[in-house]
């Protein structure tokens, strides 16, 4: 049996409410781990490191042209 680990977890925006092991923010709110803009920074972490990613009223802050 493989070795037991907590799940981890990314919250992208968490604002002043979110929840999360990482959460990175625009705004140094308190509890922000990583401060940065999404829509023009890469998140500093490896492919597959997150096993939940939280992104909850977040895209209609990325600008349009880079939705899609």
């Amino acid at each position: 049996m493989g070795k037991w680990r907590w799940k981890i977890k990314l919250n992208i925006g968490p604002g002043i409410s979110g929840t999360g092991d990482y959460k990175v923010d625009l705004y140094p709110f308190e509890g922000v781990t990583h401060v940065l803009d999404i829509a023009v920074e890469p998140l500093p972490f490896e492919s597959n490191y997150f096993d939940e990613v939280e992104a909850s009223q977040v895209l209609e802050h990325i600008p349009t042209q880079l939705r899609w």
